[in-house]
């Protein structure tokens, strides 16, 4: 079943592992919303910021093949796209800058991901 909020909106998934980029992929796409990648580093997410059209969101794994995926979040952020961190790091290794990210620790279950991004999504989906 659906979830109403995800429906018709667009997310970037940064996420280097395979199982788990493909995973949340597949949520989101059951839920109605459409996937902006997965993408598993952060040049390619980076490029993906200039190719694609508007974000809803993005769900972030802050860890990607030992870099920080924080430059992303800031790039998402000054454009006002709210994002979700997926990761396995505990909030203590979250710099105090970025402890304000809804965030998501590893493992989580698909319904935690859908509550997470229920309460990202307000208003009507970008065009």
């Amino acid at each position: 079943m659906q979830t109403p909020a995800l429906v018709g909106r667009r997310y970037l998934v940064l996420e280097d592992d395979y199982l788990i980029a493909s995973a949340l992929a597949d949520l989101l796409v059951s839920q109605g919303a459409e996937v902006c990648g997965p993408v598993s580093n952060l040049v390619d997410a980076a490029a993906a910021l200039k190719g694609e059209g508007d974000l809803d969101g993005a769900l972030l794994d802050i860890d990607v093949h030992g870099q920080t995926s924080y430059g992303i979040f800031d790039a998402l952020e000054q454009r006002g796209v709210p994002c979700l961190f997926v990761t396995a790091l505990s909030v203590e290794r979250i710099p105090a800058a970025y402890a304000h990210v809804p965030r998501l620790e590893k493992p989580m279950g698909g319904g935690a991901v859908v509550a997470a991004l229920q309460e990202l999504s307000t208003g009507p989906a970008r065009a």
